[in-house]
């Protein structure tokens, strides 16, 4: 279930109040990552690629506990000209930021 971060302002959270669903490993250190507006895409940057999940759905709601890495399949990996140090989505979803340095790439998402 996914938590209700307002409910929680001003109060200590333990790692044993959330439920970890599944855990994805990176090929390189993670920089940052950002979950698209309607769940659907996870992206990961880790070094100087950006890693697209696919998101299963329902998957906050109703886990279980029954789910693997394989269930969040690699849409694609964007390869940048250097490490990458932000990226969000756009609010409608149909971009992806990306700051490195001094520059920030817009990519139009499928």
């Amino acid at each position: 279930m996914l938590l209700d971060w307002k409910m929680y302002q001003g109060m200590t959270i333990k790692s044993d109040d959330v439920i970890k669903a599944v855990t994805l490993f990176a090929p390189d250190t993670v920089s940052c990552l950002a979950i698209s507006q309607d769940c659907s895409l996870l992206a990961v940057a880790a070094g100087d690629k950006v890693h697209l999940h696919s998101i299963p759905a329902g998957w906050g709601i109703d886990a279980g506990g029954g789910l693997a890495a394989n269930d969040f399949p690699r849409a694609a990996t964007l390869y940048m000209p250097d490490r990458v140090q932000s990226i969000t989505f756009s609010g409608d979803g149909k971009m992806l930021v990306v700051a490195i340095d001094d520059k920030v790439h817009l990519y139009k998402l499928p």
